[in-house]
């Protein structure tokens, strides 16, 4: 694509935000779509969340395992016998629901649970696909790191250590990437062009920095320097490490790629710069060089744990 291209969205999917509140006592409980401008009741919330996640999750299942079918209904699809009798869809199908859901659940704080005015198709699939599923691993890995600070609190284990050192490594990642989805989906809902290069800017540094950190792992690390004195046990966790962080960078980098038609998507609001289209890149150049010298700073402090945070 070229770099000076602007990419034109695809018709919203949302109605306006008045249109969509004077619909809501006819709405229905929500199954399968977002109402823009709606809050549900204090009790029944959880019930239409679980619902919408329940049917966003076998539109993301069918769409990634069977785009053959791309032309069909969401629900004309989850009829088909090789889906609906197909036991690794549903082992599938059972944890992506909860990542879906606790992820909306997630940006429930931040006011970013709900779909937006005007929002299209490419930006949905981004906020749900992308943000809320991967978010709400990230809380619950937040949140169990929490519990363990807690933990060696009472018991004084808290210091210079390295457990002290891998739960701080942790921390800062998870939550520094839900802090990141949370910036990216507030530029989608914004519409600020400056703000939603400056986030693909985080995620191609980020991505780049996870490349980069693996082949210097496979190379400069510890882990191969006594591969053949090392059990054939030894070597198959070795090799599921390598292949669970190879795992991780790839899917970054595929986050990368969905993201990308973003990059140009919202110029037509810099056209009072006149040309001065330095202005908006050099933050993200910036904030890029920024994330490879914190990524550098947590690799080399501890390698080891860095990974254990994304892979674990």
């Amino acid at each position: 694509m070229d770099m000076n291209e602007t990419t034109t969205l695809d018709e919203p999917l949302t109605e306006p935000a008045e249109d969509a509140a004077a619909k809501a006592e006819t709405a229905g409980d929500g199954v399968g779509g977002e109402e823009v401008g709606c809050c549900s009741g204090a009790f029944d919330f959880i019930s239409r969340d679980v619902n919408w996640a329940s049917e966003a999750s076998h539109e993301m299942m069918i769409d990634w395992m069977c785009p053959c079918l791309e032309g069909e209904d969401s629900k004309e699809k989850a009829q088909r016998w090789f889906i609906m009798l197909n036991p690794f869809y549903w082992l599938c199908w059972a944890p992506l629901m909860f990542c879906v859901l606790s992820g909306k659940w997630t940006h429930w704080w931040f006011g970013q649970s709900e779909g937006f005015e005007g929002e299209t198709k490419l930006e949905r699939e981004v906020r749900i696909q992308w943000v809320y599923t991967c978010d709400g691993p990230m809380m619950l890995a937040f949140l169990a790191d929490l519990y363990y600070v807690v933990y060696y609190l009472e018991y004084g284990d808290i210091g210079l250590n390295n457990d002290t050192l891998s739960l701080a490594i942790s921390m800062l990642l998870s939550g520094g990437y839900i802090l990141g989805n949370v910036q990216l989906a507030q530029a989608m809902q914004d519409r600020n062009p400056s703000n939603i290069k400056v986030m693909i800017g985080c995620n191609l540094a980020f991505a780049t920095g996870l490349g980069t950190a693996l082949v210097w792992g496979w190379f400069a690390g510890e882990d191969f320097d006594n591969w053949d004195d090392e059990s054939s046990y030894a070597q198959w966790i070795v090799v599921i490490e390598y292949s669970m962080r190879a795992v991780v960078v790839i899917f970054v980098l595929l986050a990368c790629y969905i993201y990308w038609p973003l990059f140009h998507a919202y110029d037509d609001k810099l056209e009072h710069l006149d040309g001065a289209h330095y202005t908006v890149l050099l933050p993200v150049v910036f904030v890029m060089l920024l994330i490879w010298t914190v990524l550098c700073l947590l690799i080399f402090a501890n390698y080891d744990d860095f990974w254990s945070a994304l892979t674990r």
